[in-house]
């Protein structure tokens, strides 16, 4: 589980690649991140809009180091959050 990390992270990259790396075949990853369209609803809460990584490219970059898009899940009203299988 990365869960309100990735937005923190400076390498994104070797985040997604450290994951790949130590989860077993068949395994699950739940991504919870914040939600960068939620910044114009509140802009105070959570981190700078700069710092966050929208569903779509999140996807793309786990995706990119052999993960597999399993689903979607409702990790809140400022969040999203994604399963990926490796």
């Amino acid at each position: 589980m990365i869960s309100n990390m990735l937005f923190q992270a400076d390498e994104k990259e070797k985040v997604a690649g450290e994951a790949a790396r130590i989860i077993k075949p068949g395994g699950r990853l739940f991504l919870i991140d914040w939600d960068p369209a939620t910044e114009q609803t509140t802009p105070s809460l959570g981190p700078p809009l700069a710092q966050r990584m929208t569903r779509q490219d999140a996807e793309q970059l786990f995706t990119s180091k052999g993960f597999h898009f399993e689903k979607e899940f409702n990790a809140g009203s400022h969040h999203y959050g994604l399963i990926f299988r490796i």
